[in-house]
């Protein structure tokens, strides 16, 4: 509870009495709350009839924080031009303080908690221009202050790291592309909470969209406040066609297990925070409840924060403070790399700004990729033309060798893919049962395969947190996949997919047996094979410029005519 002296020029008294957020009730008539601005949205237009003018009213929603453990959503309600001016007045991350507000209890399925940020109070705060202001307002103790704003709203325990999170979205992309998907219950939102360092803030852009608006679509500002324990709707001009200026802007997220990740920022005060608050390399945000979606132009997973999403700037906790190190010393490295440029090799074709890491899901390629005859692939091309982006999308083959299979690593993991019967998802590799050492009667103990052991993460999975061997066909999918190196006499491709029947005719195993066999014959059946020239028959994406190095899944390897080579030869 605060004491608040008000400027002469107010209507109220010189000692004002404060409600904390946590002691808010619907018996009070009028309330004041001091807290710092958590997060804001645009304004909302809408119509109102409560004048026979039926003017053109709209609503400014904003969260408001006063404790570590305690936030509120407020409405205020107004003229359009009144709104934009109490909108003007304060920004994400300031102390203000409401005069005068009304707390309505919010119901499920309501406005609030559909659209607006979820909050630790049961209640809502709603003012009005009638009655209701906002003032900025200055803690005693500025250390106060700069608690509120960097306290995590989440635990540090519910973050996701971003390698994870880019895997779930492209196994659940993955799922969509079967044969036997159920659209109807495909839900197309995977919202996330996550830690993240700021690599860069690009420049913000000015889109302009045209709509068409129906005549059913406006409501009045009575609807739109009883809305507020049901739904809300957009006021739309009778117009056929409105156009809407909209801003963008991308920021590029790390951390230590993923270089880059981007932030797509359409609320104009957020992107106001970015660019005057985010530093690169140093900035880490908690991102909570955020949308991360698959963004096909961009070939890979994109962050889309809406209404409901969350960022808390420079949180005050261990992991923030670990990734803000990491980054330093990542940015330290990277720096250095580029001055010793010309004394290392380099890939100069490759564009880092958009390397996120493989996803597991591209192990296993959509079948309907192997199902083209090879006899109708006659495209041949080099490593440089598909380096340069020559080769559009589809299928082609090259005369190749293969320069890395690492059949003899130590970590079978990287040879083979692990899905769950159940739910598709990947596996993760984990400890064998407590009692797999212990003997029993009839019980075989293979010393080879403790390490061959893996677990379902997806929690609405039945078979979540069980440990199964990755030869147990009844709850485990295994099958080859891996990532080899192919070069000819003009370069090195490394984002080489080899994977299921083409992997296994290569090999000449079963993946059953090739699971027992020992490193000394993995790596002799390895040489068998490396530096031998193939025709490899393969499927690629367009290369792009958020997407310079994409996949190819190779469906076929054959042993090469020596005409054929020759023939490729002089035609380059």
């Amino acid at each position: 509870m605060y004491k608040i002296e008000k400027d002469s020029e107010s209507n109220y008294s010189k000692l004002v009495k404060t409600t904390a957020i946590s002691n808010i009730s619907e018996n009070e008539s009028r309330i004041n709350v001091v807290g710092v601005v958590l997060h804001k949205l645009a304004i909302r237009r809408c119509k109102s009839n409560l004048s026979a003018s039926k003017s053109r009213q709209a609503v400014l929603g904003f969260t408001l924080r006063d404790s570590a453990t305690d936030w509120v959503n407020v409405s205020y309600w107004g003229t359009f031009s009144n709104a934009n001016h109490v909108s003007s007045q304060f920004s994400i991350g300031d102390c203000i303080v409401i005069f005068n507000a009304k707390a309505k209890f919010k119901e499920e399925n309501s406005y609030e908690s559909r659209f607006m940020v979820q909050t630790t109070s049961n209640y809502h705060l709603h003012l009005s221009e009638r009655g209701g202001s906002i003032r900025h307002y200055n803690f005693p103790d500025n250390s106060y202050a700069a608690f509120l704003k960097s306290s995590l709203v989440c635990p540090a325990a519910y973050h996701t790291p971003i390698y994870q999170l880019i895997q779930m979205v492209h196994s659940r992309t993955r799922r969509t592309c079967e044969r036997n998907f159920n659209w109807q219950s495909y839900d197309n939102t995977s919202v996330f909470t996550f830690f993240a360092v700021v690599s860069e803030v690009k420049s913000p852009k000015t889109l302009i969209m045209a709509r068409k608006r129906k005549a059913s679509d406006e409501t009045t500002e009575s609807d739109q406040q009883k809305a507020s324990t049901s739904s809300n709707t957009l006021l739309k001009d009778p117009s056929e066609t409105v156009h809407d200026v909209l801003q963008l802007c991308e920021v590029l997220l790390l951390d230590d297990t993923c270089s880059c990740l981007p932030l797509v920022l359409w609320n104009e005060e957020w992107i106001h925070v970015a660019l005057t608050a985010f530093v690169p390399s140093t900035t880490v945000l908690s991102i909570v409840n955020c949308p991360v979606r698959y963004d096909h132009y961009r070939k890979g997973v994109v962050a889309s924060p809406n209404s409901q999403t969350l960022i808390v700037i420079s949180p005050d906790c261990e992991e923030s403070n670990r990734l803000s190190q990491y980054a330093k010393h990542r940015d330290q490295r990277v720096n250095l790399t580029r001055g010793h440029q010309n004394q290392c090799f380099t890939n100069e074709s490759t564009d880092d700004r958009f390397s996120q890491p493989l996803p597991v899901a591209y192990k296993t390629a959509q079948p309907e990729i192997y199902e083209v005859p090879l006899t109708n692939i006659h495209n041949i091309i080099t490593i440089r033309e598909l380096k340069e982006g020559k080769v559009v999308a589809g299928y082609a083959c090259i005369f190749a060798l293969i320069t890395k299979l690492d059949l003899d690593c130590s970590n079978l993991r990287y040879l083979v893919t692990l899905q769950c019967s159940n739910c598709q998802t990947s596996l993760r590799s984990c400890d064998p049962p407590a009692d797999f050492d212990m003997p029993a009667p009839g019980k075989q103990i293979i010393p080879s395969q403790k390490y061959l052991y893996a677990m379902c993460n997806t929690i609405s999975c039945p078979l979540s947190g069980q440990r199964f061997s990755w030869l147990d066909k009844k709850h485990v999918n295994v099958d080859y996949g891996t990532i080899v190196h192919l070069s000819d006499h003009t370069g090195t491709y490394y984002r080489c997919l080899l994977a299921g029947t083409p992997m296994e005719k290569l090999i000449g195993h079963k993946i059953e047996d090739f699971l027992h066999l020992s490193i000394e014959e993995r790596a002799r059946l390895k040489w068998e094979i490396c530096l031998r020239r193939f025709k490899v028959y393969f499927w690629t994406e367009q290369i792009s410029y958020n997407n310079p190095t994409p996949l190819i899944v190779i469906i076929g390897l054959e042993k090469p005519n020596a005409f054929e080579v020759l023939q490729s030869l002089k035609t380059q």
